[in-house]
């Protein structure tokens, strides 16, 4: 469109019908050529799109909002696929296409014919369908895409953990740590998630975006009933024993109330166990996973978080956004940038069990308390609204588009 602008006296003089008549002003004609013009051409990376969690509701979310709001061309291209797709409404109602690529090579003995083919026909793809924009959700392909050399094609890369938690730490997780970054400074943006996880890192090409509310009820929680709520995947990072072991101490006290878990993952069995070695089965509910966790935070009157780490925890905003007082690790990275402590919930000092006890006790006896949280949760979380998240996208390729230029 730069050109259009530029060449502006050209349109007037050869305009197919005469602007005086038909249109008031030359800004009518301009948006006329603007929306008959090729729209931006998307392509995310996902290794499997058929998996429950917060990073392929981004995604999806992201998919559907520039290719309804901004008119985007949007693929999805994913390495797996199963029969039943988690969020397959999602993917079935969206504008947006998803199509399925064949798995990227294991590493095995041999293997190493097989992986340049697989690039070779990944860089065929892109270049047959034109993309504008790649943009690496994460996986095993995302490392080496800017070397696939395609210079008018930007390729982003979205990290969607703290970068201090990227890798073990160990002699080996610091030199894997260093060796991917040698990688990373290659692409021409990497999207993180939160401010504070900004801090750590020493690249030029990093940008903050967070996650965006993948919704805002026009309900919201009464919090009159005796039920916390949690979710997420029952593995370590999510830290649900920690919560199992702050919950013993609370239910004696408070033995009415109940802990309702949602999620599935690899220590399930663990933490039912767990729970029942404790007695607490008739207290701590382990649910699984939740098509509809709108209701499940509609019904209950706080939310918790245990986890050692995140990104920018999706369950936080979701929570908040249902107007419930949220109590949450201050663990890197995400909760210090979502919540105001002590105004919209609390902030404890990660794996803190006595603390945690502390304050979720305050939030049972006092009800006033929770309803005024949970008032400040929903008006404070707006920030993370879909409207200004994507702006920052749309922002995003514009100032790449505008560096070719």
């Amino acid at each position: 469109m730069q050109e259009i602008l530029g060449y502006k006296k050209k349109i007037l003089l050869y305009a197919p019908f005469p602007l005086n008549k038909m249109h008031e002003d030359f800004d009518t004609y301009y948006q006329i050529v603007e929306n008959n013009a090729k729209p931006i051409k998307i392509l995310f990376l996902v290794e499997n799109i058929s998996l429950y969690g917060g990073v392929i509701r981004t995604l999806l979310l992201k998919a559907k909002y520039f290719s309804e709001k901004f008119g985007y061309d949007v693929t999805i291209l994913t390495e797996h696929r199963d029969s039943k797709d988690f969020y397959h409404n999602l993917i079935m109602n969206g504008k947006f296409t998803v199509k399925q690529f064949q798995k990227f090579p294991v590493i095995k003995k041999y293997q190493i014919i097989k992986r340049i083919k697989f690039f070779t026909k990944l860089k065929q793809f892109i270049l047959k369908e034109n993309f504008d924009y790649v943009i690496a959700t994460g996986g095993r392909v995302d490392i080496l895409l800017p070397y696939l050399n395609i210079k008018r094609v930007k390729i982003i890369k979205e990290i969607h953990i703290s970068n201090q938690y990227r890798y073990p730490k160990s002699v080996i997780g610091h030199i894997n740590h260093k060796f991917h970054n040698y990688f990373l400074k290659k692409f021409n943006k990497i999207i993180i998630l939160t401010n504070e996880d900004r801090l750590s890192w020493k690249l030029n090409n990093i940008e903050v975006i967070p996650n965006a509310l993948s919704f805002f009820p026009n309900q919201t929680a009464k919090l009159e009933n005796k039920t916390i709520i949690s979710c997420g995947r029952l593995t370590f990072q999510k830290g649900f024993d920690i919560l199992i072991d702050a919950w013993s101490i609370l239910h004696k006290a408070y033995p009415e109330w109940r802990l309702e878990i949602y999620g599935d993952g690899d220590d399930k069995e663990l933490l039912k166990n767990k729970v029942n070695n404790l007695g607490l089965q008739n207290s701590i509910f382990l649910q699984g996973t939740e098509n509809n966790l709108i209701d499940k935070y509609l019904e209950s009157s706080i939310y918790v978080m245990s986890s050692r780490f995140e990104g920018l925890p999706m369950v936080l905003l979701e929570a908040m956004a249902c107007g419930l007082p949220v109590v949450s690790f201050a663990c890197p990275t995400g909760p210090k940038d979502i919540i105001n402590n002590n105004i919209d919930g609390f902030l404890i000092e990660n794996g803190n069990i006595n603390e945690m006890v502390n304050k979720l006790e305050q939030l049972i006896l006092n009800k006033e308390k929770r309803k005024n949280m949970g008032k400040m949760a929903r008006e404070n979380i707006q920030r993370f609204s879909q409207d200004r998240v994507m702006e920052q996208w749309k922002e995003l390729f514009e100032e790449l588009k505008a560096s070719n230029e």
